[in-house]
């Protein structure tokens, strides 16, 4: 099954990328690539079918070299499509790359734009969208420096091309990498100034910005609230018919219910994102709602499909080097080892999710495992140890506006100290 979800992505890839070139390059460049794709594996296969290795085997790289060569195809392009069309093809292809997850290339290609149009200020939005593009990847990898690096460019490029959307997007992202980090004030600081901008003339990120004030007011505790944002969010992305855009909502509609307990409208939801995000092979959406799928059936006491899914969920992450998904997937591992009496190994985890969490200062996820470590310590009967990870998960929850959880982790602090 695996192999078939592999094959079955790839060709996907390769048809979007085919049909992306043909908006791009002439018939007579499109034919050369085609004719590289058909020639070029062949040929490399003749020549390693003379080279054997010690075990007389054939020293050869199915991978390389039936791959598509995407490298091969930005050379060709690179000649012969007009400098004004070719950055704005780069920037495509690395958003089609980040969308399968695959986000070395993806940053590698936007580094290409960067170089391409080093000193040329004719080209300042598609700089800009470079900029913007990688600092997403970033920001997935909780490299927060990087990724606040790029939006401050991307800002000054988009204004120096008067291009307000973008500005419009570069506050989007700001206010996603500060929600990401926990910081929430300043998350609805900056989503607000993009709605400002949006609001009236851009239904999709008018849409997307509220779609991410529900998620800031998710994390406050105002599940009616973020219903509401979502729900408003919903029309607008399906009249545009946005499936990228879809499996998100549905994600965050499944979040808020597990937040309120009703766990099967959650799954539910979590079924319905991942309905659209594997239509296009979004893998770090699939890898959300996996994780979404197996907190619900951690909290319905079902313990074997939980582990089912978050393995599947830490699958993807590695393949992303997402850092923060990677700690929550120890986190609801910590969880699940702590409910079926496997202490030791669930202290592990959740230690582990804690590390992760501090050393990409998220407070929100930091707040989480620790309060989960708290809860392990209180059911071992170690009161003093339960005390303290109370109190910082208290003040983490604190710092990340996470009103609820505050009000919850003071409830078992106030037990555990009786």
């Amino acid at each position: 099954m695996q192999s078939y979800n592999n094959n079955s992505k790839q060709i996907k890839f390769e048809e979007e990328l085919s049909n992306l070139l043909t908006r791009y390059c002439s018939d007579s460049l499109v034919r050369r690539i085609q004719s590289d794709k058909k020639e070029i594996p062949i040929i490399e296969k003749r020549i390693h079918q003379t080279s054997k290795d010690q075990n007389g085997h054939t020293n050869i790289n199915e991978d390389l070299i039936y791959g598509f060569h995407l490298d091969t195809i930005i050379a060709r392009c690179e000649d012969e499509v007009s400098p004004p069309e070719y950055p704005a093809l780069l920037n495509e292809i690395g958003s089609l790359c980040k969308r399968f997850g695959k986000y070395e290339k993806a940053k590698e290609i936007y580094h290409r734009v960067l170089l391409s149009l080093n000193g040329d200020t004719r080209y300042a939005k598609q700089k800009g969208i470079a900029l913007l593009r990688r600092s997403e990847i970033f920001i997935r990898q909780a490299e927060w420096e990087f990724a606040l690096a790029d939006l401050k460019l991307s800002k000054q490029n988009f204004f120096d091309a008067r291009y307000d959307d973008g500005i419009g997007y570069v506050e989007n992202s700001l206010g996603i990498l500060y929600a990401e980090k926990g910081e929430l004030k300043k998350a609805i600081h900056h989503w607000k100034n993009a709605h400002a901008i949006f609001e009236d003339v851009n239904d999709e990120m008018t849409a997307a910005v509220l779609m991410s004030l529900g998620i800031a007011t998710n994390i406050a505790g105002e599940w009616n609230e973020a219903l509401s944002y979502y729900q408003r969010a919903l029309p607008k992305f399906e009249q545009i018919g946005s499936m990228s855009r879809l499996a998100e909502l549905h994600h965050n509609i499944g979040m808020t219910f597990l937040s309120k307990g009703n766990i099967e409208s959650a799954i539910n939801q979590f079924d319905e994102s991942l309905s659209y995000s594997g239509q296009q092979f979004y893998q770090s959406l699939m890898g959300l709602s996996y994780l979404g799928k197996a907190d619900a059936y951690v909290r319905k006491g079902d313990y074997s499909t939980s582990m089912l899914f978050v393995q599947n969920a830490l699958d993807v992450f590695r393949k992303l080097n997402d850092h923060l998904s990677i700690a929550d997937t120890y986190k609801i591992k910590g969880v699940i080892h702590r409910e079926t009496e496997n202490a030791e190994i669930a202290e592990v985890y959740l230690k582990t999710s804690i590390r992760l969490n501090e050393l990409y200062q998220c407070a929100l996820g930091l707040a989480e495992s620790l309060y989960e470590l708290g809860i392990l310590y209180k059911q071992r009967s170690e009161k003093e140890k339960a005390i303290h990870v109370f109190k910082k998960a208290l003040e983490n929850f604190q710092k990340a506006g996470a009103y609820h959880n505050e009000k919850v982790v003071r409830e078992d602090l106030a037990s555990t100290l009786e």
